[in-house]
């Protein structure tokens, strides 16, 4: 189905499972498209992302910061945002996080904020 990130068509708390794979980085408001997972998201689901973003290696994430104007004119890739950074201000529980590759790629599991 092809519909807007940050207004998807499903009732409240219709999945068990939220998958976001290596889209974050072209939201137009990434947190309001978090926000709707969450609102499809069981309250005791799970949400997980896989995404990639700004590198924890100091050199490599100043060079995705000095070419990221021109990367997302050229590819509508944000590809220095900070997936995790997105996830807290969407007020996902985070409950594992973990980088790989060069520390671009974020693979997070997160929970509905309101599992207790």
């Amino acid at each position: 189905m092809l519909m807007d990130a940050e207004a998807l068509a499903f009732q409240d708390q219709s999945f068990d499972t939220v998958i976001s794979s290596l889209d974050v980085c072209t939201f137009m408001d990434p947190v309001a498209a978090i926000r709707e997972m969450v609102r499809v998201c069981r309250i005791d689901g799970r949400i997980l992302f896989l995404e990639h973003g700004r590198s924890a290696v100091k050199w490599l994430g100043r060079f995705q910061d000095r070419t990221a104007n021109c990367y997302t004119k050229r590819t509508c890739c944000h590809w220095n945002r900070e997936s995790l950074d997105l996830i807290h201000q969407a007020g996902l529980k985070i409950v594992s996080a973990r980088r790989a590759f060069l520390g671009i790629l974020h693979v997070i599991e997160a929970k509905h904020p309101q599992d207790i």
